[in-house]
């Protein structure tokens, strides 16, 4: 199961037992419906970090957009697996800067990194809610054996 936005994303193994399990009690339909359920709850738990760390990130600087503009996809399979993404959508059009905090930028050779405190916040917290996520979704799977 992948969960992330953009070109990042948490890829989760040791499921398969219980993936195996709920295959033979259900239908694939209900094992589908199950993982965009189970995938939907790591992707929350992410989409809360991700807020929480650009709010603390940026303070005063930011007037909240960066923040209210993020977005989950619905479940879709991508690569054979099932996928949500976690990006920017709204009237301010954070996305168009949301890379620039993340990467930083090079004009004429020479590197910009942001200077509100933004720089890398999305990857951190991926890393430091790699098993939160992974437990949220484990869960939820667990919850129907």
């Amino acid at each position: 199961h992948r969960i992330g936005g953009g070109v990042m994303s948490v890829e989760f193994h040791g499921l398969a037992e219980i993936q195996q399990r709920l295959k033979q009690m259900m239908s694939e339909k209900e094992f589908k419906k199950l993982t965009d359920e189970a995938v939907t709850a790591g992707a929350k738990v992410l989409k809360k970090e991700v807020a929480r760390r650009l709010s603390s990130s940026l303070g005063d600087y930011s007037i909240g957009a960066t923040v209210d503009e993020i977005v989950m996809s619905k479940p879709k399979s991508k690569r054979g697996a099932r996928t949500v993404q976690i990006g920017w959508n709204g009237p301010l059009e954070r996305y168009r800067i949301i890379h620039l905090n993340e990467n930083g930028y090079k004009r004429d050779g020479k590197f910009y990194g942001p200077q509100l405190g933004g720089y890398k916040q999305i990857a951190k917290a991926m890393e430091t809610k790699k098993q939160e996520v992974f437990d949220a979704t484990r869960r939820e799977m667990a919850k129907r054996l």
